[in-house]
């Protein structure tokens, strides 16, 4: 994927990412969190989500997560919290 740029900020690509109702909730929750924390600012599900891909990036860059083999879901997010202890460890 080609990395461009407009007036110094990188383009945004949509994606649909399809959730369970927890999930979305989890994340709505997660923003409603920062409302109270930032005087009226409810952050937007999708800022969270970038977030989460920004540190998934860096703690790869570190300690590499490893999803060879993986087949699942639960597998994959195994092996995040896996790397996610080598990081912080």
């Amino acid at each position: 994927m080609i990395d461009k740029t407009v007036n110094n900020k990188t383009a945004y690509i949509k994606t649909t990412i399809p959730m369970p109702k927890n999930m979305v909730k989890f994340l709505h929750n997660l923003g409603l969190d920062s409302k109270t924390s930032k005087g009226g600012y409810t952050m937007a599900k999708a800022t969270i989500v970038r977030a989460l891909c920004e540190a998934l990036e860096e703690i790869d860059k570190k300690v590499k997560i490893d999803l060879r083999e993986c087949t699942t879901q639960e597998d994959v997010k195994q092996r995040i919290i896996i790397a996610i202890k080598k990081y912080s460890g």
